[in-house]
């Protein structure tokens, strides 16, 4: 703890996202376990109590790894495959064409016959 003399009696958290964090005695702040794909993001809120009663609070979040990959590769599959003159009909057969592709190449890593 920073910015203090005093010494932290207790460390707690709480909020929504608790759940998400633990914190030890000493106050390393650690996840327990990630947020999923539909809540990318969570927060909580660590508290410190100090020696002569004093609360410092501090909001913490963690976000959605997985989150960050599927958006990137929805944002590149759009970026090279779809164009704005395309039908709603055309947009629909290059995303199946897409996902096979996706699942070919799983596929092929996960049996080792071929490693990127």
């Amino acid at each position: 703890m920073s910015g203090t003399r005093k010494e932290v009696r207790d460390w707690e958290i709480s909020g929504d996202g608790a759940g998400y964090f633990n914190i030890t005695d000493y106050g390393l702040l650690q996840l327990n376990y990630g947020p999923a794909y539909v809540e990318p993001c969570v927060t909580a809120t660590v508290t410190a109590v100090l020696e002569d009663g004093r609360k410092l609070t501090a909001a913490v979040r963690t976000y959605s790894g997985v989150n960050i990959y599927i958006d990137k590769l929805f944002a590149d599959f759009e970026r090279r495959y779809i164009a704005p003159s395309m039908t709603t009909k055309e947009k629909a057969e290059k995303a199946a064409w897409y996902i096979s592709q996706l699942q070919i190449m799983n596929c092929i890593i996960i049996t080792g016959l071929i490693f990127f």
